[in-house]
C-alpha cells in the first residue's frame, strides 16, 4: 500500500492510496461485487447509480483496514475516528452523482474503486472542482485498487462525472466520525 498527499482546490488534504489490497484480494473482491445482484437502482435530479442492497461484511474483512486506518489518521493528523457507516456504488451506462458538499457532517471519508477496465474516455472521475479556477480542479480517475480520502464539509465540493459504456465500476466507501 503506498499513499500520495495532495490538496483540494480550497487547500483541504486529500489522500490517494495506490494498491489498497493484494492483486488477489483485489481479484476476488471484484468478482464478488460482478457477482451478487441485490444492487438497487437510485435516481433522482442530481444523481443517477447502483447501491448495494447486500451485506458487505464478507468483503470488508477482507481489507487490511487497521492499515489503512492507521494511515489515515496520520495522514490526516487524526487523535481518533470509528467507521460509522461502509457501502457500495455501482456504476455504469450514464450513472452520476451531481456536485454537492455533504456538508451536514464534517467526517472523514474513503473510496476504494474496484474494475476491470478504466479509461479516460469512460468518465466515472471523482471530481473536486475549483469554481474560481477550473484548471486547478482535481479529478480522480477511479484506477482498479485504488483508494482516495478526504475530509467531507464545505471544502470538499465533490460529484461524481458520468460513466460512459457498459463496463462496471465498484466504489467502496467508508464513513468514518473524526474527532
Amino acid at each position: 500500500m503506498d499513499t500520495q498527499a495532495l490538496s483540494l482546490p480550497a487547500g483541504a488534504p486529500l489522500l490517494l492510496i495506490h494498491s489498497v489490497v493484494s492483486l488477489v484480494a483485489a481479484e476476488s473482491l471484484l468478482s464478488d461485487l460482478e457477482r451478487e445482484d441485490a444492487w438497487t437502482q437510485r435516481v433522482g435530479e442530481f444523481y443517477q447509480y447502483r447501491e448495494a442492497g447486500f451485506t458487505l461484511q464478507r468483503i470488508v474483512e477482507t481489507m487490511p483496514l487497521e492499515a489503512i486506518e492507521s494511515a489515515l489518521k496520520k495522514a490526516f493528523r487524526l487523535g481518533s475516528m470509528t467507521r460509522v457507516e461502509t457501502f457500495a456504488h455501482s456504476y455504469s451506462g450514464n450513472d452520476f452523482i451531481g456536485l454537492h458538499t455533504d456538508e451536514a457532517v464534517e467526517e472523514l471519508r474513503l473510496v476504494v474503486f474496484f474494475n476491470r477496465a478504466c479509461s479516460l474516455d469512460q468518465g466515472n472521475f471523482l471530481v473536486f472542482p475549483d469554481r474560481a479556477n477550473l484548471d486547478r480542479s482535481v479529478c480522480i480517475s477511479p484506477l482498479n485498487n485504488t483508494g482516495v480520502a478526504f475530509v467531507t464539509g464545505k471544502q470538499s465540493e465533490h460529484a461524481v462525472s458520468a460513466m460512459v459504456g457498459t463496463d462496471r465500476h465498484f466504489w467502496l466507501v467508508f464513513r468514518y466520525a473524526i474527532g
